[in-house]
């Protein structure tokens, strides 16, 4: 994941998920590790156009449903603020008033602070396979739900829970 020099991060915090993203050019970003309701939340009123990038992202597997949240495990784009929202929230938003700017904090970058700060980083043998993953502070990642991302994108098997190892604040 990275955030293009200049860019301005945005933090929308709703209904208990919470998503992170960027505006270039005309286009918005939602970044991995973002969080949206699940589609039992959205409501009749969310704009057609959101649910229908609700639905593709859930399809091409960007978005994964866990059991209280959608985790977003892909960057992804959306034709506005306001449609990144509606889509985020499961109804009609003001990209606008919702989307607020990440403060810089001691000096650092909101990139610093949360992408190259504290992490969790998890491994993982599997037969003849040693599997690293950083995940960010602000994911809601769970351990396994991490490594079973990991493996998935390697095609891999996942091992047995006792095989597991976490380290944290690194």
């Amino acid at each position: 994941m990275c955030i293009p020099d200049g860019c301005t991060v945005y933090k929308y915090d709703t209904k208990g998920v919470v998503a992170y993203g960027y505006e270039l050019g005309d286009e918005f970003w939602v970044l991995q590790g973002s969080t949206a309701v699940k589609d039992s939340a959205v409501v009749k009123s969310c704009p057609e156009n959101a649910v229908d990038a609700r639905r593709e992202h859930i399809v091409r597997g960007d978005w994964v449903e866990r059991t209280y949240d959608i985790l977003i495990v892909e960057t992804c784009v959306f034709s506005s603020k306001t449609v990144a929202a509606d889509a985020i929230a499961g109804n009609h938003e003001s990209g606008m008033q919702v989307w607020q700017p990440v403060p810089e904090d001691s000096g650092k970058s909101w990139r610093e602070m949360n992408l190259l700060g504290p992490h969790r980083r998890i491994r993982t043998e599997s037969p003849g396979v040693e599997v690293s993953v950083r995940i960010p502070s602000y994911s809601r990642l769970t351990t396994r739900e991490a490594i079973d991302l990991a493996l998935e994108a390697l095609d891999l098997d996942p091992p047995p829970v006792e095989r597991i190892a976490e380290e944290e604040g690194f």
